[in-house]
């Protein structure tokens, strides 16, 4: 009989902490829903990231079903991304020349169509140096006129700033960034921000703040790519 109630109070044991576990993992499932559907509804807009030659565009609505994902194709691999102030474009740098004298260009990527149209190219510019910071491109809006929409700001190897407007190609010197840049990482009241989780073989995109993280894709990423933010 002793070794009847060990068994019985063994199978009570296990019972338990099964059904623990389950509580848990319906708790942690209905907190992970609850912290999307709030960061939709306080976010909503779009990110971008890119993995091989291929651009990935995820509406905030589809947030935690990165199958949803758009997929444009680039045909080459890009340095840095950043969205365009209306959220319909992402310029995106590449990187030519040779291992002496790298060259960088920017691109405009409409994200519906995959039309491209070229913003700069370092290797026709005749300005001090070919090769730029990617990570320090800024956009910025700029004017009323349809030609002036935005300015891109980007930082020469050699130091110097300068912008070019993003219609045509009109490139003027700056004392550096324009003041109060976004970082396209970022969320408006920086609470929130995308970053990469990396593991031997490959990485995924994750938003982390407040709350729960939050799993963008799991698909092997570049980088923490963009995030843009519908006017409120």
């Amino acid at each position: 009989m002793p070794r009847f109630r060990r068994f019985v109070t063994a199978i009570a044991v296990l019972g338990a902490v099964v059904g623990l576990i389950a509580i848990v993992a319906v708790w942690r499932r209905d907190r992970m829903a609850r912290a999307i559907r709030e960061l939709k509804r306080e976010h909503p807009g779009r990110i971008a990231w890119w993995r091989d030659t291929n651009l990935y565009v995820l509406d905030m609505e589809d947030l935690g079903e990165a199958r949803r994902a758009r997929r444009v194709p680039l045909g080459e691999e890009p340095v840095a991304i950043r969205w365009s102030g209306d959220g319909r474009t992402v310029y995106a740098v590449f990187e030519g020349g040779t291992i002496m004298d790298d060259v960088h260009r920017v691109e405009a990527v409409d994200t519906q169509s995959g039309l491209r149209r070229i913003v700069l190219n370092l290797g026709t510019q005749g300005l001090e140096d070919n090769d730029m910071k990617p990570e320090d491109l800024r956009v910025e809006s700029y004017g009323d006129a349809e030609a002036e929409q935005e300015r891109l700001y980007f930082h020469l190897g050699t130091g110097e700033w300068y912008s070019i407007e993003s219609k045509r190609p009109r490139i003027r010197p700056e004392q550096g960034p324009p003041a109060g840049a976004r970082d396209q990482k970022r969320c408006p009241d920086g609470k929130h921000r995308l970053d990469v989780e990396s593991g031997d073989e490959d990485s995924s995109l994750w938003i982390k703040g407040p709350g729960p993280n939050i799993c963008v894709t799991e698909n092997d990423v570049e980088d923490e790519g963009a995030w843009w933010f519908e006017p409120k």
